[in-house]
C-alpha cells in the first residue's frame, strides 16, 4: 500500500512539473480560480504526504520528505503566480505552506520549507522586478515565515514526540509483557516437569510394584501432568522379539491385544532396533507409520523414545496426537527422562525378583523354601479367615531316604528329591504351594481346600511316587521310593502356622508309625 502511495505521490509531482513547463512555452495566464484550486489540491496532497512521514518509509527514504518539500514549494509558489499573473497572493500563500508542512510534519521539515520559501520570494520577486519596500519590509515577512513555522511546528513536535515516546513505551511494555508470558510458560512448564520427575522417583523408590503397576502409574502421571492424550508403554518380550503393549492412555479399549509389533518394523520397531528416538510431525507423510488396520488412523503427530538398560534396549515409550507438529524437541527430551527412569525401575524390578527368587527358592529343587512357605502360610490363613474359607496343610516325607543315601550316595539322593518334587508340584493347583521344608520332607499350602479334597490330592502323589522309578545315576539304575504324609486343616485343626505345621507333623508321624507309604488326617486327642 505504501508503495502505492509513493507511485501516486511522484505521479502528481510529475503532472505539476510539466505544467509548469508548459506555462513557460506557452505563456499563457490562468484564471484566479484555478490557482485556488490548485492550492487546494496540494493542503489535500499535505494529507498524502504525511502518510508517506511513516516509520516504513522514514527508514528507507529518510530524504524524500525534504526532497518533496522543495519540489512542492518551488511548484506551487511558481504556478500560482503564474497563474495569477503578480505575486500579490505569493506572501500568504507560502505562510499557509508552511503553516501546513508544519501541521503535518513537524517543526524540522517546516523550518525546510521556510529556508526554501525565503529563496524563492525573493526569486520571484525579482523575476517579476517587484522589489520596492526598504528591507525591513522583507524581513519582517520572512521572519512570519519562521514564527508560523515555529509556533505550528513546534506543539506539533511535541506531540509526535509524546506519541512516539508512547509508542515506544507500549512496545516495550508489549515486547515486555510477551517475554514475562513466555518466562511464565517456561517456568510452569519446567514446575510441571519437575512435578513428574518427583512422582516418578517416588515410584521408583515405593517397594513391591510389578512392572505392570509401574507402567499404569507412570501413564497416569504423563496423563495428569503432562496432558498427553494418547500413549503407550511398550516392553520388549527377549523371547519373541516382539514389543507389547504394557500400559496404555487414550488408545481404544482392547487395542493392547491386537497391536504387536516385530522389532524393525515401523517407526516403533525401528525405535527399538536403533535406540534412537524420532519426532514425526506428521505420520501421513511418512510411509514408515503403521496405521494396524484402521486401530491409529486418526494419527498425526508421533514421538518414540527408547528405554535402555545397559545400551540394550527393553521397550519404548510413545506418545500420539491427531494435530500435526504438536510435539516439540523439548517434549522429546523430557520423554526420555522418563524413559529413563523407568528402565532403572525395570532393571531394579528385576534384580529384586532375582534376589526373592534366591531367598524364597530352594535351590536345589527349584521349589519355594522353608522360610517362604511361613511367609505365604501367613498371608494364606488371614485370607481364609477374612473370607471364611478352609485352608489344608500337608506335610510328606520320603520313606526311607537315610537308607537311599547310604546305599547309593548323596548325588543319588539328590536326584530323588528333584524327581519327588517334581512330582508333587505336578499334582497341585496354581493357586498351591509346594516347598521343600528341610531334607527329604515338603509342605503343601491347599488354599479353600478341606481335609477331604486334600486327602484326595495328597493320595494321588503318593500313588505317583510310588509307581515311579527314579534314575539316579548315568549307567541307569533305577531306585523307587514311597511317600508319607500328615495332614491338617484351618481353622479346625490350627488357627496359627505354628498350629498347623504342629498338627501335620503329628498325622505325618502317625502315618509313619502305621507303616509308612500312606496319608494320614489328624484326628484330636
Amino acid at each position: 500500500m505504501g508503495n502505492l502511495k509513493l507511485f501516486f505521490t511522484f505521479k502528481i509531482r510529475l503532472i505539476f512539473a510539466l505544467s509548469l513547463l508548459a506555462l513557460f512555452l506557452i505563456h499563457t495566464p490562468l484564471n484566479k480560480q484555478f490557482a485556488v484550486v490548485i492550492f487546494l489540491e496540494f493542503i489535500g496532497y499535505g494529507f498524502v504526504c504525511k502518510k508517506l512521514f511513516d516509520k516504513q518509509f522514514s527508514r528507507k527514504l529518510k530524504s524524500f520528505p525534504y526532497i518533496a518539500a522543495i519540489v512542492d514549494v518551488v511548484l506551487v509558489s511558481t504556478l500560482v503566480s503564474f497563474a495569477t499573473g503578480g505575486i500579490k497572493p505569493l506572501f500568504p500563500l507560502l505562510c499557509a505552506f508552511i503553516g501546513v508542512y508544519a501541521f503535518f510534519a513537524g517543526l524540522r521539515l517546516s523550518l525546510s520549507v521556510a529556508v526554501v520559501s525565503t529563496f524563492i520570494y525573493f526569486a520571484l520577486f525579482k523575476f517579476f522586478g517587484a522589489i520596492s519596500h526598504d528591507a525591513s519590509y522583507y524581513i519582517v515577512r520572512i521572519s512570519l515565515f519562521y514564527i508560523v513555522s515555529f509556533f505550528v511546528g513546534m506543539p506539533v513536535n511535541q506531540k509526535d514526540k509524546h506519541r512516539e515516546n508512547s509508542e515506544f513505551l507500549t512496545r516495550r511494555l508489549e515486547a515486555e509483557i510477551e517475554k514475562n508470558n513466555k518466562m511464565k510458560e517456561k517456568i510452569k512448564k519446567q514446575a510441571k516437569e519437575l512435578v513428574v520427575m518427583h512422582e516418578l522417583g517416588r515410584i521408583m523408590n515405593s517397594e513391591n510394584n510389578s512392572l505392570k503397576e509401574i507402567s499404569d502409574k507412570v501413564a497416569f502421571i504423563l496423563a495428569r501432568h503432562l496432558g498427553l492424550k494418547s500413549f503407550c508403554i511398550f516392553i520388549l518380550n527377549e523371547e519373541t522379539s516382539q514389543l507389547e503393549i504394557k500400559s496404555s492412555v487414550g488408545l481404544p479399549k482392547g487395542i493392547e491385544r491386537k497391536i504387536v509389533i516385530n522389532v524393525g518394523e515401523g517407526i516403533t520397531g525401528k525405535v527399538a532396533k536403533t535406540g534412537d528416538p524420532m519426532l514425526i510431525n506428521d505420520v501421513s507423510k511418512d510411509e514408515r507409520f503403521t496405521y494396524f488396520g484402521g486401530l491409529c488412523r486418526n494419527i498425526r503427530s508421533y514421538l518414540c523414545v527408547p528405554m535402555t538398560i545397559d545400551n540394550k534396549v527393553v521397550g519404548v515409550i510413545s506418545a500420539t496426537d491427531d494435530k500435526p507438529g504438536y510435539f516439540t524437541v523439548a517434549d522429546m527430551n523430557l520423554l526420555m527422562d522418563v524413559a529413563s527412569h523407568l528402565s532403572v525401575a525395570m532393571q531394579n524390578i528385576k534384580y529384586v525378583d532375582k534376589l526373592r527368587s534366591m531367598t524364597s527358592m530352594d535351590g536345589l529343587t527349584g521349589l519355594c523354601n522353608h522360610r517362604f512357605f511361613y511367609h505365604r502360610l501367613k498371608q494364606e490363613i488371614a485370607s481364609a479367615g477374612r473370607y471364611r474359607d478352609k485352608l489344608s496343610v500337608v506335610m510328606m516325607d520320603i520313606d526311607f531316604f537315610k537308607r537311599v543315601n547310604d546305599t547309593y550316595g548323596h548325588k543319588a539322593g539328590d536326584r530323588i528329591l528333584i524327581g519327588v518334587a517334581s512330582i508333587i508340584q505336578s499334582a497341585c493347583r496354581e493357586s498351591d504351594l509346594v516347598a521343600r521344608y528341610g531334607g527329604e520332607e515338603f509342605a503343601i499350602i491347599l488354599p479353600r481346600t478341606s481335609k477331604e479334597r486334600a486327602m484326595a490330592i495328597a493320595e494321588r502323589i503318593r500313588e505317583r511316587v510310588k509307581k515311579r522309578s527314579f534314575c539316579i545315576n548315568n549307567e541307569g539304575t533305577k531306585v523307587s521310593v514311597t511317600l508319607s504324609a500328615g495332614i491338617s486343616e484351618f481353622p479346625t485343626d490350627g488357627q496359627t502356622c505354628n498350629a498347623l505345621v504342629e498338627k501335620s507333623d503329628e498325622a505325618l508321624y502317625c502315618a509313619k508309625h502305621s507303616g509308612r507309604n500312606r496319608v494320614e488326617l489328624y484326628i484330636s486327642q
